[in-house]
């Protein structure tokens, strides 16, 4: 894409290291995000899907649907916010899909 191709050539190129520490940190909140509930959560699955999207024409020749799949996935945990995979253990017996330690019987 003709936008990205002048970015990169243009403003960019002389300020690689600022914007590669935007993005690290960007990224790192994302995850931060991730490991909370309620809006700080949805905020940071959409965070993700924006960039997600943003970096997609990048990829374009080496893995372009990979960024697409997981801007569509990130969307599916924005929309399924209440299930979360390191719940607590409720019942007596472990449930598919969650995080429980292995007891001695």
């Amino acid at each position: 894409m003709d936008v990205y191709k002048q970015f990169m050539q243009g403003w960019f190129s002389s300020h690689v290291q600022l914007f590669v520490f935007l993005i690290a940190t960007c990224q790192g909140l994302i995850a931060i995000t991730l490991l909370t509930k309620g809006w700080l959560y949805k905020a940071g699955c959409l965070g993700a899907v924006f960039f997600l999207l943003a970096i997609m024409p990048f990829g374009f020749g080496s893995a372009f649907p990979s960024s697409f799949f997981a801007a569509i996935a990130m969307a599916i945990l924005f929309h399924n916010q209440h299930t979360w995979l390191w719940k607590a253990e409720t019942q007596a017996h472990h449930t598919f899909g969650r995080i429980a330690c292995c007891r001695a019987a």
